[in-house]
């Protein structure tokens, strides 16, 4: 009896270890396939944002705020899309603003441009790196640079996009998105700085760094504090006007 009451015991005993070693190997299981997934995700947001911030490169290098009319190039070697004015560089310049002719929802920007030649370094759109960006991406491409005087000088160059990607960049592109599309927006916002907007000097400000914002509507004030948000970004038609509710 003892015998049978002792075989007992150990079969029980080897159905809860390989009871244990099954809940182990599936939760293994499991968290590979699910840590996998997001490996995969990340990668793909990562591609799209490469993707669009070379875009954007692009379209700011033949954007016709810094590029040269085609008439000024005719006799030049250099393709239309890459030969930038001096003298619209110099306006834009340092301005630590969102310019108004970059269409741009997904991410905050900065457009720099280099003269090969002789070091000169224009930067556009905003001024300082800021704190807030979860994550930045820098695209360059070659370029060529018109110099206006009585004989017109060509120097190569670079120019280069760095994109800043996060929360608080996201939902400053869907309030432009909602003014564009003249569509209600949806985000959730999630900012350990204060989000504010003042509609009499255009400033966006984040903690204590701040920018000129380009909206194409009239955008009424408003103050986030820290936290998590879920914001709708409401457009009024009639007003042309967007307002924050949170």
């Amino acid at each position: 009896m003892r015998a049978l009451n002792r075989k007992g015991d150990e079969d029980l005993t080897l159905k809860s270890i390989f009871a244990i070693f099954l809940v182990i190997f599936v939760m293994f299981v499991v968290f590979t396939v699910i840590r996998s997934r997001s490996a995969y995700q990340m990668e793909r947001a990562q591609s799209e944002y490469y993707s669009l911030a070379s875009s954007l490169l692009s379209a700011m290098a033949g954007s016709e705020c810094f590029s040269v009319g085609s008439d000024e190039i005719a006799g030049w070697n250099a393709a239309p899309e890459a030969f930038l004015s001096q003298k619209k560089l110099d306006y834009y310049n340092n301005g630590n603003c969102d310019v108004s002719c970059v269409d741009e929802y997904d991410f905050l920007y900065s457009f720099t441009v280099a003269d090969s030649i002789t070091g000169r370094t224009w930067r556009i759109g905003l001024r300082d790196e800021p704190d807030f960006a979860e994550q930045k991406i820098t695209i360059a491409m070659p370029v060529s640079i018109r110099y206006d005087s009585e004989i017109a000088t060509i120097n190569p160059g670079f120019a280069a996009v760095t994109a800043y990607i996060g929360s608080i960049p996201s939902f400053y592109g869907k309030i432009k998105q909602a003014c564009t599309t003249h569509e209600d927006m949806q985000h959730v916002l999630i900012s350990d700085l204060n989000v504010s907007y003042n509609s009499s000097s255009s400033v966006f400000k984040v903690g204590k760094q701040s920018f000129y914002s380009r909206f194409p509507c009239a955008v009424r004030d408003f103050k986030i504090e820290p936290g998590r948000h879920l914001l709708i970004i409401s457009y009024n038609e009639s007003s042309n006007s967007a307002k924050v509710i949170y």
